[in-house]
């Protein structure tokens, strides 16, 4: 549609439950194309309503977020990524998107995980032991353990750019992508508040913990052009559970249903208070788990998108 004076986007949008009932229609989208141009499509179904499992055979380095409400595949392109942030409550889809992310990746031999378990204080009994084979180490809850192994994370993103240049003549390791001998290191951080929120600590235990967001600012910064992924999540990714030193610089924002739209803006930014369609607040539905809203991906220029994420068999 053409848009004309005071007719644009918005008012389109304000009218969509008006077209939906005229076109017969679930529901109404719109979304706008170029300047004075606006795509409206009428869905007869709910694709956020329908179940499907991940894709895990499809080659490339991208990672697999779901289907939005067209029935579009939206995936995350890891070149030159800076990092994945993920908010949500529990029991909403946060942990099976994560799953989904090592399926993709983990048939590789140029990929090696890092994975920190903040829900568990044995990592071997939570939802990461089953693939700990698969990483280069597995973390519980234990911020004096997790300080440890991000003091390695950072001393391999300080030694890599060296290793690249001996190996591959330059310091940028997606000229030539992940190899087994320099491989891609995503580095999953679940509920990672319990290793950088420093409210109410003094002493050591502060100490420590502002220790790990030194660290975790690095992997966050640095990470990006070496093949250090950071994937952070956490129920709500405020200042309080997460340093913004390191949250603005994950591109990616994740957001599934949160009760507050202060939550849905430390992940997704301030344009989400705007867009009333993708409020992760009106999402909040024990039904039907498993949407999320998302920001920072290819086609979105800096919108969002609601997607519903894929369904992984944990026994597979």
């Amino acid at each position: 549609m053409k848009t004309i004076p005071k007719v644009g986007l918005a008012e389109v949008q304000a009218a969509a439950e008006w077209i939906a009932d005229d076109w017969d229609c679930e529901s109404v989208e719109a979304v706008r194309i170029k300047s004075g141009l606006v795509e409206i499509r009428g869905l007869v179904g709910n694709p956020l309503d329908e179940h499907f499992p991940y894709d895990f055979d499809s080659q490339g380095w991208a990672l697999p977020i779901g289907r939005n409400p067209w029935g579009r595949e939206i995936s995350i392109p890891l070149k030159d990524l800076s990092g994945i942030k993920i908010a949500g409550m529990p029991g909403y889809g946060k942990t099976m998107l994560q799953l989904g992310f090592l399926g993709r990746l983990t048939n590789s031999p140029a990929v090696q995980f890092c994975l920190f378990d903040g829900k568990t204080s044995d990592p071997r009994y939570g939802d990461w032991g089953q693939v700990a084979g698969r990483a280069m180490f597995v973390v519980g809850d234990n911020p004096e353990t997790a300080h440890q192994r991000l003091t390695e994370l950072v001393r391999l993103i300080k030694d890599r750019p060296a290793q690249l240049v001996e190996e591959r003549g330059t310091h940028k390791f997606w000229k030539h992508g992940p190899t087994e001998t320099i491989p891609l290191v995503p580095v999953l951080m679940d509920e990672c508040h319990n290793y950088i929120d420093a409210s109410g600590l003094r002493g050591k235990d502060k100490d420590l913990i502002e220790s790990n967001q030194r660290l975790m600012r690095t992997v966050a910064k640095e990470g990006r052009g070496l093949g250090v992924l950071p994937i952070v999540a956490t129920q709500k990714q405020t200042s309080d559970a997460i340093p913004t030193s390191v949250r603005d610089q994950l591109e990616v924002g994740i957001c599934f249903p949160v009760f507050t739209m202060d939550g849905a803006e430390a992940a997704l930014g301030s344009g989400i208070r705007k867009d009333e369609a993708n409020d992760p607040t009106a999402m909040v539905d024990k039904d039907n788990p498993g949407v999320c809203v998302v920001t920072g991906v290819p086609g979105l220029s800096g919108r969002y998108d609601r997607v519903r994420v894929g369904d992984v068999d944990e026994n597979h």
